[in-house]
């Protein structure tokens, strides 16, 4: 796979594009198999003659190994290469859904979900973190910008899929085609990063920090686990002593950090925190992704159980939303150098007033509601994603220095992930709450009036979003100084001689 030396460069241009095809379509596999999975648990069910809790950890035995593995999946990237850490994470992932689609029953469809969500840890930090190191300044952004649309057409994207691959029954394979669809693109994923997508590594000797990995894992074990298993079960005692305790775990691994950056190599280099832009962005991403994802969950359900909409109804639905991130997305890449945060400011108050035409639009309309009265809040919704998902990227790791790029990265995304399972656990548990446990047969009137009292905890949510902006730097500042030799990038096999750079430093003004 190539060796990294100091004085090799960046691929030529084309070659940077086609690795960033590949770095996005390893994204967007990964985020197709986080929701793909909820289209088909009935079918599953029935196939699998799975009970109640086993189709739970059906859904969150993925979620859990992914939150607990990107933090030090990003790290790995940094120390052994992040073509390698790539390179292993899409094989596995891609091996582990080979085994969810042809698994002979509950048990071990479980294990191949825990599989792909921790192949998927080492997968996804390695996608930000390569764009960090490829692009430069302007061409970052469109980078980014892609990122976004990605993210906006997979997510949105991955109910349609999911319906149209289960109810076509392809081969006769029922279900199964969810998890084996993984299957070619993985391969066409694996041999594009061996073609294109160089090595890159941190110039620094860095070790992995074990007892970091631990306490950690530990202490997003203890967040993370609660809140997605918490509704489910009626949220015992024991979730919220778990959720308590996970403070002063969190306080250790702090601590623990603070002596290896002075005597090793910490995991998650705090310094990071001290940069405006990546500590305004990780926290803004936490808190904004608790309401979209929140919000996505019980529009579903609203629209499937209490209209009953078909799967693919109820996913051409949400399409004007994926359609609005494309295309706020690559209006938003030209719009970055100038507005910088002021853009994201724009996205939030588009968020705030689509989901206040959603809520408008569910009090008036009840249970008349249909795909022709949620569209004007599904496309300003999207407009708003489109416009904040690429933007706050490119400002929270504007700054970061690329040897810490892999560590950046698994926070970033991280954050994200307890962002949107803490807006599911609330979200759920504002919206169950205002279900009674036997529900009547017709009970659409009861769904849409518990959407629209929900959609309150989303408003405050973006309101809350409005005063974190002021977190974000005005402008841009440089990366850290380093020599241009700093940073490590080899082209892959088979490509000319390179020859040696300098890292160029982004220097425009954000606003």
């Amino acid at each position: 796979m190539g060796t990294a030396t100091s004085n090799e460069t960046l691929p030529k241009d084309v070659r940077r594009w086609l690795a960033l095809g590949v770095l996005l379509l390893a994204a967007c596999m990964n985020l197709i198999d986080v929701t793909i999975v909820n289209i088909a648990i009935p079918t599953i069910r029935r196939a699998l003659h799975a009970g109640s809790t086993e189709l739970e950890w059906i859904v969150a035995a993925y979620s859990l190994a992914f939150a607990l593995g990107l933090i030090t999946g990003g790290r790995l990237g940094d120390i052994h290469g992040r073509r390698k850490v790539f390179v292993i994470g899409v094989a596995g992932f891609t091996a582990a859904s080979t085994v969810c689609g042809i698994t002979p029953n509950a048990e071990v469809l479980i294990a191949g979900r825990a599989a792909q969500g921790a192949f998927a840890a080492l997968m996804v930090p390695q996608v930000l973190a390569t764009i960090q190191v490829l692009f430069p300044g302007p061409e970052r952004m469109k980078a980014f910008g892609l990122w976004g649309t990605t993210l906006g057409l997979a997510t949105v994207g991955s109910p349609l899929l999911g319906a149209v691959l289960v109810q076509g029954n392809l081969l006769g394979l029922d279900w199964r085609p969810i998890f084996l669809v993984n299957l070619p693109i993985g391969v066409i994923t694996l041999l594009g990063a061996l073609a294109w997508v160089p090595q890159s590594r941190s110039e620094r000797p860095l070790r992995l920090d074990l007892g970091g990995v631990g306490l950690v894992s530990v202490a997003l074990l203890l967040l993370m686990y609660p809140l997605v298993q918490g509704q489910t079960l009626g949220w015992p005692t024991w979730t919220f002593v778990a959720l308590a305790s996970s403070i002063p775990a969190f306080g250790m691994f702090v601590a623990h950090q603070r002596r290896k950056a002075i005597h090793g190599s910490p995991l998650v280099p705090l310094a990071l925190f001290r940069r405006p832009g990546f500590l305004g962005g990780t926290l803004l991403g936490l808190v904004f992704f608790s309401g979209i994802v929140g919000f996505s969950l019980v529009l579903v359900l609203t629209l499937q159980d209490g209209l009953d909409f078909s799967p693919i109804h109820s996913a051409l639905t949400v399409v004007p939303f994926s359609i609005a991130i494309a295309l706020a997305s690559f209006v938003s890449i030209q719009l970055m150098p100038r507005l910088g945060r002021r853009l994201i400011l724009i996205g939030v108050l588009e968020m705030l007033i689509g989901t206040a035409a959603a809520k408008i639009t569910v009090d008036t309309a009840g249970s008349a509601i249909n795909t022709w009265t949620l569209l004007p809040s599904m496309l300003i919704s999207g407009l708003a994603l489109g416009t904040i998902a690429p933007t706050l990227v490119s400002i929270a790791l504007a700054e970061i220095p690329t040897d810490d790029a892999g560590a950046a990265s698994g926070i970033v995304n991280s954050a994200n992930q307890v962002g949107a399972a803490i807006g599911v656990a609330l979200v759920g548990a504002i919206f169950f709450g205002q279900l009674p446990s036997n529900l009547p047969e017709h009970s659409a009137a009861l769904y849409t009036k518990a959407l629209g009292n929900t959609l309150w905890f989303n408003l405050g949510v973006f309101t809350l979003c409005l005063a974190l902006v002021a977190l974000l730097p005005k402008r841009r500042s440089a990366p850290a100084a380093q020599p241009a030799e700093m940073v490590q990038v080899s082209e892959p096999p088979l490509s000319p001689r390179p020859v040696a750079v300098t890292s160029p430093v982004v220097e425009e003004s954000i606003g």
